[in-house]
This record gives structure tokens, C-alpha cells and sequence, in this order.
């Protein structure tokens, strides 16, 4: 969120750009722990699906992977390597579904 700040990009490119670089390694860290959970769960009992959302840069690209075995447990991800596991194991149903913490996913930060 900070790299987002027009100040700090005018006075601190540098510091943007790490920032921007660190947020996506932590990003890639969360899907390959999300692998490795689905791959320990042997995907039974997941299902996943791309979600509506009011953001344009998300868009046909969010997707929420669902524990149906586990209270609360609901992931999301735009990793394309991801989505394609997802589809290889079966568990993703296409089409777009309103996501189980909508308002959360959609919230302006």
C-alpha cells in the first residue's frame, strides 16, 4: 500500500520499487504455501472459482480456493500457475461467484 503513496514515489523511487519487489515475493511465498496445503489435502474437498469484484485490476483474475472441510478457511490468489494446478487437479468450477467475504475482498483500502 505504501508503494501506492505519489509522494514517496516522487521523492523515493528506489524505495517504491523494493517495496513493490517485496510484495510480490511475499505474494509467490503465500501461493506456494497454498500449493503445498492443497497438495497435503490431496485437493479433496476444495473448490475454487474465479470471484466478482469491484476492482478492475483484479478482475477475471481473483480467484478464491474454498476448504470445504475447514470453518473459514477461504484462500485467494491471481497466481496463473496456481489456477492452472487448480484446473489440472479438477476443482475448479468456472464462471464467477460472489466471493464468501464479498465485503471484505471488495473494500477500498
Amino acid at each position: 500500500m505504501k508503494s501506492k503513496d505519489q509522494k514517496l514515489q516522487q521523492k523515493h523511487p528506489q524505495l517504491v520499487k523494493k517495496l513493490q519487489g517485496d510484495a510480490n515475493y511475499y505474494y509467490r511465498q503465500k501461493d506456494k504455501t497454498t500449493l503445498k496445503l492443497l497438495e497435503y489435502l490431496d485437493f479433496y474437498n476444495v473448490e475454487a472459482y474465479f470471484v466478482k469484484v469491484k476492482s478492475k485490476l483484479l478482475k477475471d483474475k481473483l480467484f478464491e480456493i474454498v476448504l470445504l472441510d475447514y470453518d473459514n478457511v477461504i484462500l485467494h490468489s491471481i497466481s496463473h500457475w496456481l489456477l492452472e494446478r487448480l484446473k489440472e487437479e479438477g476443482v475448479f468450477i468456472e464462471g464467477k461467484r460472489k466471493s464468501i467475504i464479498d465485503k471484505y475482498i471488495n473494500e477500498r483500502y
